[in-house]
């Protein structure tokens, strides 16, 4: 019986430390501003140049200030690095005026091509008392989240995406910027090439006003970029999915209307580019919708097309995420909220967009989730903490950072949390231990 209760104690502190280590999502929060969230996120780089955690970007609400009667929330930018266990090395904030939105976070590179810090572009509202600018800040951190410089793009640009042009050898080239300018009061799509130190190259406006260009990709042919694609959206036309030579001119309308889609992304292929979003034009009950994927090649012909069978929330955004290999992209991550539970789920895809297998669930009562990154077997969430309708909950809405490798959430604040887990089956399985003694004397 001895031999049977030791073998019992054993194999359930196995299963606790299995637990411990495998079966938990842990969720974490900086907890200290109002109205945290965060939107952004990359990998980090410690000064060897290898991976050590992960970026996190987005924004918080610092006060609200009052002007002529008038109230105005004063938004700040925040941007901060945690380890791959959750732990918070350093946090940087930024706000200067009224709001300031963070946009997009690059990797900044020295003259040897090594990583050495982050660049950040924020929409910047200059002062109460002004109008909006459309202007876009650029602020530089090193690697330890200290200040380096800070730029103003352009005037009267404002950047909707900005992506990292690189070499064949996957060296930092230059980067380029889409969105909007304004000439004379009337806003046009621009695109613009920046060195390095985000210093313009070049820089080109659309033909036509009351444009933007929304989203844009690069077009790769054997892991070398060939050329760009690229949406520009204006008033009251229909949207059209263009291909940009290297020099960011229009060499060929792929789609002269991409109208019929409820949404439309852009997203890297191996060979080729991704247009994906949501759609109504599915096989599902009537006013359904899901997620699709349509393959371009290098020369804007289309090769396939991936039709989602899940009902999704077309009222919230999708995220698709490439994850590679050997410099080859391998398969992709899908986000979306699932429509019948209003839960996020995540996807499998092969590279032709064929559903593989389920990766993830999260019940979404308390998350809003925001974005999301893979790293070998674990999932990085981020987003904002809420508050559900129905509860009375003592906190503001805070900033999420979720680690997660199992399919279901169980909410963990830190560290003691897996203490109390410990000591709770510890106990639990002290006291089959003793009831099957006190069996063992009763015989």
């Amino acid at each position: 019986m001895k031999k049977i209760i030791s073998i019992v104690i054993s194999i359930g502190l196995f299963l606790i430390s299995q637990k411990i280590v495998y079966a938990k999502d842990y969720v974490y929060s900086m907890n200290k501003y109002k109205e945290e969230s965060f939107t952004k996120i990359i990998e980090s780089y410690n000064e060897k140049n290898k991976k050590d955690g992960i970026i996190v970007g987005g924004y918080f609400l610092k006060e609200l200030i009052e002007k002529d009667n008038k109230e105005y929330k004063d938004y700040q930018a925040i941007i901060g690095k945690y380890n791959n266990q959750g732990k918070m090395i350093w946090k940087y904030t930024y706000g200067k005026t009224k709001e300031d939105y963070l946009n997009e976070i690059l990797y900044s590179y020295n003259d040897n091509n090594e990583i050495d810090g982050y660049i950040f572009t924020l929409d910047t509202t200059r002062d109460i008392e002004e109008q909006d600018s459309t202007d876009t800040t650029f602020i530089k951190l090193d690697l330890d989240g200290n200040f380096v410089w800070e730029k103003n793009s352009s005037s009267n640009e404002r950047i909707n995406k900005i992506i990292t042009i690189t070499k064949e050898d996957n060296t930092i080239d230059y980067y380029l910027a889409i969105g909007t300018v304004k000439i004379d009061d009337k806003e046009k799509g621009v695109i613009t090439k920046y060195d390095k130190e985000m210093n313009v190259i070049w820089q080109k406006t659309s033909s036509e006003e009351n444009t933007s260009y929304q989203d844009i990709t690069s077009i790769k042919e054997n892991n070398r970029i060939t050329s760009f694609a690229i949406i520009e959206v204006k008033e009251e036309a229909k949207p059209k999915l263009m291909k940009l030579d290297l020099e960011g001119n229009t060499v060929k309308i792929i789609r002269d209307s991409i109208e019929e889609y409820d949404s439309y992304l852009l997203e890297e292929a191996n060979n080729g580019f991704l247009l994906y979003g949501i759609t109504s034009e599915v096989k599902l009950s009537k006013g359904e919708k899901s997620y699709y994927l349509i393959n371009f090649n290098q020369e804007g012909e289309e090769t396939w097309e991936s039709i989602g069978e899940i009902p999704i929330n077309s009222e919230e955004k999708i995220n698709l995420l490439p994850i590679q290999k050997n410099n080859m992209i391998d398969k992709y991550l899908l986000e979306y909220i699932n429509k019948a539970d209003s839960n996020l789920e995540v996807i499998e895809l092969d590279q032709e967009g064929i559903f593989e297998k389920k990766v993830k669930k999260i019940n979404t009562d308390y998350y809003n989730i925001e974005n999301f990154l893979g790293n070998k077997e674990t999932l990085f969430f981020i987003g904002q903490i809420k508050c559900p309708k129905d509860d009375t909950c003592d906190y503001n809405s805070n900033s999420l950072f979720l680690i997660s490798d199992e399919d279901k959430v169980i909410e963990v604040e830190d560290s003691d949390s897996r203490n109390v887990l410990l000591v709770s089956s510890i106990i639990f399985i002290g006291i089959i231990g003793i009831v099957l003694i006190k069996r063992k004397k009763a015989i």
